[in-house]
């Protein structure tokens, strides 16, 4: 490689940067001259009198930044380079090009700066860092809405993520820099062993936050980590336990859900939000709201997830953190039908009202069924008297629930299998509780068709007594014809249930629809920018 002066080409940094959402690491924007096409082969950056490091490189054109290195024509560019710089030292860069013909050598330019006295990288103290940017699209204002990104890492890069791992948010205006609580999780490690290397070590970690963002915004976030010595965090944020395993309760400054002892189903629903409003199961209270997953099969009784038994024949987990609570159990719907296994888990986010609950049943032996159902919350009849959903078409139905004395049940389905939601309230007591279906799935694992039957969303009020939703994937109440139920079939959801203050006008039901769509069109993060 040979270095050349600046007869035919030239480069000089114009600014020290932080990140941004078209170069989202820090960098530096150098102006390049050439006084005929060249192609960037690469770039480097470090303090001056230093050896340089590799660099990643951008080229600003219209329409953004670009990737490629090649400057088809003679003039002038915008070059941003990857520099981690910090203030009030001389850095330099250096630009590796070639000239045609293509069989000419790879030549390079440098250009030197000193960086301003403020700003530059977040720490020293952390050897390294993942960039990723959140991105609104929905043109919805979001304000502290939950993220879960993935990242990977060398294993060579970190010690203990629970521990160093510390997220920054970026201001796309002034660049200021804020710490802001961040909860990874789910840590895994692969080392290959001696056999599978020279394949590298690595590690990852999920992580969750709390991001606001405008509408049709971007943000820049920083995950920093190499930091064998950091301490672990300690981060301050509403959310609150009160009891142990499966019964305990859980709160932030919107809502308060308590879950039942022994089997760990939802139990309760407390609407803090100026209300004071606890919603519960009918019949005295004593049983859990979130009934299922279920499944029915001939001369046996239902089986249900809160039939359930933890520690004794079912099991639990548990994650705690600053930004969100979550439980996971999982086991067969044994004794009534081992041929089921199933899997609940809940998680609640800091400043955050809804409830997100995720299940999955899936058949590991052939069987008969005559019902199979998710998404059923059982509310005391006498707390609701409206109920309310959405068609797939975005249409808004709502209504009394009705009650004669010819017909003490009121009955409504089957209705869309993916209606986007569905809600019971009370106009009167201000109050309602709604299932937002964010996603759902049911197939077999090997592709082959899995058993549906008068699939719908059905609602089911009883006078004096119950009211509550659910969704069938099969059902058969009258005709009792058995449903084959193949070996290696599934059938998956992910609702957020969703207190809401509710009342006669149209209003609530449109703010409702609102924070709907919002969490059915969450905040975007894309962790492996293209560079």
């Amino acid at each position: 490689m040979s270095s050349r002066s600046g007869e035919s080409s030239g480069l000089r940094i114009e600014s020290f940067s932080h990140p941004t959402v078209e170069m989202p690491y820090y960098h530096v924007r150098c102006r390049l001259t050439a006084s005929e096409p060249i192609t960037i082969n690469g770039a480097s950056s470090g303090i001056a009198g230093v050896e340089k490091q590799p660099a990643l490189f951008r080229l600003v054109g219209e329409g953004g930044a670009k990737s490629k290195g090649l400057i088809p024509d003679a003039g002038e560019a915008q070059v941003l380079i990857r520099c981690d710089w910090q203030p009030g030292k001389d850095y330099e860069v250096q630009l590796d090009h070639k000239l045609p013909p293509k069989d000419a050598p790879v030549e390079s330019i440098t250009a030197a700066a000193k960086s301003p006295a403020s700003g530059g990288y977040w720490n020293a103290g952390w050897g390294n860092y993942r960039p990723f940017v959140v991105s609104e699209t929905q043109g919805i204002d979001r304000t502290l809405e939950p993220v879960d990104v993935s990242i990977s890492f060398w294993l060579q890069d970190v010690t203990d993520l629970s521990r160093e791992l510390r997220l920054v948010e970026v201001d796309p205006e002034t660049g200021k820099q804020t710490e802001i609580p961040s909860q990874p999780y789910a840590i895994r490690r692969f080392e290959p062993s001696e056999e599978r290397r020279p394949i590298p070590a690595s590690a990852r970690c999920n992580v969750a936050f709390l991001a606001t963002v405008p509408a049709h915004g971007k943000k820049v976030y920083l995950a920093f980590h190499k930091n064998p010595n950091a301490s672990a965090p300690n981060y301050d944020t509403d959310l609150q336990v009160t009891g142990q395993g499966e019964a305990a309760t859980w709160e932030n400054s919107l809502v308060g859900y308590r879950f039942m002892k022994g089997n760990g189903q939802l139990a309760e629903v407390t609407l803090k939000m100026g209300l004071d409003k606890t919603l519960r199961h009918g019949r005295g209270g004593g049983s859990a709201m979130h009934w299922n997953p279920d499944c029915w099969a001939p001369q046996r009784p239902w089986s249900y997830t809160h039939n359930w038994k933890i520690p004794v024949t079912k099991q639990m987990t548990e994650i705690r953190g600053p930004v969100f609570l979550q439980t996971t159990r999982w086991g067969s719907l044994e004794p009534r039908l081992p041929e089921v296994n199933g899997w609940v888990t809940y998680r609640l986010y800091a400043h955050n009202p809804e409830l997100r609950m995720s299940s999955l049943m899936e058949v590991v032996e052939d069987v008969n069924i005559l019902a199979i159902r998710n998404d059923e919350v059982v509310q005391d009849a006498a707390l609701v008297t409206h109920y309310a959903f959405k068609e797939r078409n975005g249409e808004v139905k709502s209504g009394a629930i009705g009650y004669s004395a010819s017909a003490p049940d009121f009955w409504m389905g089957p209705m869309d299998l993916d209606l986007p939601w569905v809600c019971l309230y009370s106009p009167e007591g201000g109050h309602g509780l709604a299932s937002v279906r964010l996603r759902h799935d049911f197939g077999h694992r090997y592709g082959k068709p899995a058993t549906s039957d008068k699939a719908g969303t059905y609602l089911n009020c009883s006078q004096g007594s119950i009211s509550y939703w659910f969704r069938a994937y099969a059902i058969e109440l009258q005709v009792q014809r058995p449903l084959f139920l193949e070996k290696g079939a599934f059938y998956s959801e992910t609702n957020a249930y969703l207190p809401c203050k509710m009342n006669a006008e149209k209003d609530s039901l449109v703010r409702l629809d609102e924070r709907a769509e919002a969490l059915r069109h969450s905040l975007s993060a894309s962790s492996e920018v293209d560079i």
